[in-house]
Parts: C-alpha cells; sequence; structure tokens
C-alpha cells in the first residue's frame, strides 16, 4: 500500500485535479522519507538478489521527483509500486530468522554481520548503533515502570545488561572505526548475549497489559477498553482526588490518541450503505460523551457518585456503539471467495486513503470478463466517477452475493501478477 500524501496527489492527477503547492509538498517529504530509508539501508546486503533489489531501488527513486514534476499519473503509479514492492521485499527478506525478537537488535547484528563478510559498508555500523541505542533509551523507560515486578537477582542482571549494551555499542563503533572485523565480531556477540537478557522486559510490558485486557473485558472500546473499566474500578475505590489524576490522564493523553484512532481507522468498516450513517455516528457521540464525562471529574461539582455515574454511562455508552458497529460491518477477512475479499479489501483501503483510485482499473478491468460480476464492475466504476464511498462498499456487499456463482479457476488474483 502506498502512502497517503502519495495516494492524494495520485488521485488528482487521475481525476484531472490542480494540484496545491501543499499536495506537492507533501508528497516530495514522503519521497524524501524514502531516500533517506534507503541511504540507512542500502549499506549492507544479506545476498546477490537483495544487492540487486537494492540498486534498482536506488534507480526508481532517481526517477521520482522527475516523474513527480511530469503530472502524469500512469508512469508516476508504476514507479512508485516497483519503488513499494522492492522496499517490501528487501524488508521481508531481512525478517526471516531473527537473531533476536527485539528488532533494533537484530537489524545490528544482522547489518554488522555482512559488513564483516564483506557484504556491507563499515559506515552502516555507526548508524546501526545510534539506532539501537535510542531504542535502549526506550526500554529503560520500560525498565523503570516494571522494576518492582522483578527480584532483586533480575534487578541485578538487568542494570548489568544495559551496562554492557552500552559497552558493546561503543566497542562496535570504535571497531568500525578501525575496520577491525575481529574486533567487531566480539563486540556483536556481547550485544547477542545482552539481547538474550533484556528481550524479558517487552515480553513483561506485554504481558502486564494482556492480563488487564483478561481482567477487565466489560467494554468493548478499541485499545482503552480495559483502561476505562478499571479506572471505574478506581474511582469506586479511591479518593476522588487520587482517581481525578488519572482523568487528566486520560483527557491529556489517552483520549486524544483514541480519537485520532477512530478518525483513520472508522473508513475501514463496511456497512449497509441505509444504517452506515447512523452508526459511524454513535460513535462519534459517544466518544464526545465520553469526554465530556472525564471533563466532569475535574470540575469542582457534581458530587462522586453522580460523577461515577455519569463516567459509567458514557463507557456503557461507546461500548455500545462499536457492538452496533461491529456487529454490522462486513469484515474481509471473515470472507472465503478470495476475489470477494480483495474487492471488499480495494474499498477498505480507497476510504483509508492507502490506495490509489486508479489502481481500482486493474479490478475493473478484470470484472469485464466475469459476466455475472456486471453489478460489481458497475459500482466500482460508479465509484471513480463520482467519488462516493457509498458505491465502494456496494461492491463489496454485492461481492459477497456474487462470489458463489464463481466459476472453477476464476476465483483468484492472478490478474494481479
Amino acid at each position: 500500500m502506498l502512502p497517503p500524501a502519495l495516494v492524494s496527489l495520485l488521485n488528482d492527477l487521475y481525476h484531472a485535479q490542480p494540484l496545491t503547492a501543499q499536495a506537492r509538498q507533501a508528497a516530495h517529504h514522503q519521497l524524501e522519507q524514502w531516500r533517506r530509508w534507503y541511504e540507512v539501508e542500502r549499506g549492507f546486503w544479506i545476498d546477490d538478489q537483495e544487492r540487486e533489489d537494492l540498486s534498482q531501488l536506488g534507480l526508481q527513486l532517481d526517477r521520482l521527483p522527475g516523474l513527480l514534476g511530469s503530472d502524469r499519473w500512469q508512469p508516476l503509479l508504476s514507479s512508485l509500486r516497483q519503488v513499494d514492492s522492492l522496499m517490501e521485499a528487501v524488508n521481508q527478506r531481512r525478517s526471516r530468522q531473527p537473531y533476536s525478537s527485539l528488532p533494533a537488535f537484530h537489524h545490528l547484528i544482522l547489518a554488522c554481520g555482512a559488513v564483516i563478510i564483506g557484504q556491507g559498508q563499515w559506515e552502516v555500523v555507526p548508524v546501526r548503533c545510534q539506532m539501537l541505542e535510542q531504542y535502549l533509551e526506550n526500554l529503560t523507560t520500560v525498565f523503570a515502570s516494571l522494576r518492582g515486578q522483578l527480584d532483586e537477582a533480575a534487578r541485578q542482571a538487568l542494570d548489568s545488561a544495559f551496562g554492557l549494551a552500552h559497552e558493546g555499542l561503543v566497542q562496535a563503533t570504535e571497531a568500525a572505526r578501525r575496520c577491525d572485523a575481529p574486533a567487531l565480531q566480539a563486540s556483536l556477540q556481547q550485544l547477542q548475549a545482552v539481547a538474550e537478557l533484556v528481550e524479558v522486559l517487552p515480553r513483561l510490558h506485554r504481558q502486564k497489559h494482556e492480563e488487564l485486557q483478561q481482567e477487565f473485558t466489560r467494554f468493548n472500546v478499541p485499545w482503552i477498553g480495559y483502561r476505562l473499566e478499571h479506572d471505574l474500578q478506581a474511582a469506586r475505590e479511591m479518593h476522588r482526588r487520587y482517581w481525578a489524576r488519572g482523568a487528566k490522564t486520560r483527557l491529556q493523553e489517552t483520549l486524544p490518541v483514541l480519537d485520532r484512532f477512530w478518525q483513520e481507522h472508522k473508513g475501514t468498516f463496511l456497512l449497509p450503505l441505509d444504517q452506515s450513517d447512523e452508526l459511524l455516528g454513535r460513535v462519534d457521540q459517544a466518544l464526545d460523551g465520553l469526554n465530556t464525562a472525564y471533563q466532569a471529574v475535574l470540575s469542582p461539582e457534581p458530587g462522586d457518585a453522580e460523577l461515577i455515574t455519569g463516567l459509567e454511562s458514557a463507557m456503557v455508552e461507546l461500548s455500545d456503539a462499536f457492538d452496533a458497529l461491529e456487529g454490522r460491518a462486513l469484515r474481509p477477512d471473515s470472507i472465503t471467495s478470495p476475489l470477494a475479499r480483495y474487492v471488499a479489501e480495494c474499498a477498505q483501503n480507497l476510504r483509508c486513503g492507502l490506495m490509489a483510485d486508479a489502481e481500482l482499473l486493474l479490478l475493473v478491468d478484470h470484472l469485464s470478463r466475469l459476466p455475472a460480476w456486471t453489478s460489481i464492475r458497475q459500482a466500482c466504476l460508479n465509484y471513480l466517477e463520482s467519488g462516493d464511498y457509498g458505491y465502494l462498499t456496494e461492491a463489496a456487499l454485492l461481492a459477497v452475493d456474487a462470489s458463489h456463482s464463481l466459476a472453477i479457476g476464476t476465483d483468484n488474483l492472478d490478474f494481479l501478477g
């Protein structure tokens, strides 16, 4: 899938809309992000195929600024697809058989190992060391939050591990400066031993949240359902001045993240056309209600009992709204027909700005060869003509109904190449 900034620009070009300076700037910014990724990743390769992929990726990235300025969507889309495919191939190849469950450690060890055997540049080592150093800084925060749950021996072992990690990074950086392969190998062995010790921290962090999710299951709200129930319990058991602090955190940190999550994902719900506005609007209103209930906690009035009742009612309404929404939504992963599932996935991706309108033409062309799918093809064309997302949902729902009529050998995605 292409980044939203590039999808938006492709859509403007495809529909012959004038490009704004803001759209061009956003697209160029995305290309700069890709270039920065490439400059980091091209410093080593794990086999000849990857070296070729990286070479081709560099050529395509060099072409993109010119294609972006040409205002021609066909060659731009083709090149963007190639870049996306090559980046995905590199990422997938490098994720096989990880040296550590912690990606930052894995990628450092992988890169340095390639350098040692002559399949990379020494300059890549300090860059990877800096990336791991940043990750370790974040991991120390996790360690601090879990420290009280660990026994003394575990705390001492982890304190020592962080010290050894810093020492290993210094040694690896110095070995790279001297182009000293044996010294780099020794530092990698130390860092790999450290990784085996500290990888317990993310696991314990996940376990802590999983236990909370298993304990608090009342509210069906993405990402924060268990937190809401925990807040409600605290409100009933603690003095108001203590649980009000948690309410302030929810208002300033948690609820804004939930709102962004909702705005980014509400387009993924494929709903009956006559119920879509009502179901989505109910969630919008329930989110506003929850925000209002938390704000009330910070005000001098009303009393505790009334506040708790208001909080609980807002939480119940938001949970019920999500229940109703999920109960009516078509989920692509539940569709058994590959072609019907692809139609539904296209509908989701187009609605969320993760797929350019022009990419739908490949599907439209394929559906022209399936007489029983004429209505689905027409719904796709109607969307391309009008931009009305309702036609995408219609196409997905019709595709599920029509999937049983597909002849053997036609229910596949071979047309995607």
